[in-house]
């Protein structure tokens, strides 16, 4: 899919792939945005799409029992993103007292 219309000219602080994430997201009445960076999230939300992000994504899956979160979060660290580490322990204290 792609994006058919110019973006809001509030969104010209952010990268390209942003931009376009944020005006399809638009465009497309998503139901929300993945994404992450705090800049294009705070934009987003300004422009009224809803947003996740990719804790947030892992921790309602395991609530649903699709993957451990513990393990997905270990996993993730391995990689080159980057949450800080109040964010991961708030998903993990969700999970214990759920």
């Amino acid at each position: 899919m792609s994006v058919e219309s110019a973006p809001d000219p509030s969104l010209s602080e952010l990268d390209e792939g942003e931009r376009e994430a944020v005006t399809l997201a638009l465009e497309i009445r998503a139901d929300a945005l993945l994404i992450d960076e705090d800049q294009g999230r705070e934009k987003a939300q300004a422009l009224g799409v809803p947003v996740l992000g990719t804790l947030r994504v892992l921790y309602d899956a395991s609530t649903l029992n699709l993957c451990e979160l513990e393990d997905a979060f270990h996993k993730l660290r391995e990689t080159n993103f980057r949450a800080s580490e109040h964010l991961y322990r708030h998903f993990l204290d969700l999970r214990k007292n759920r």
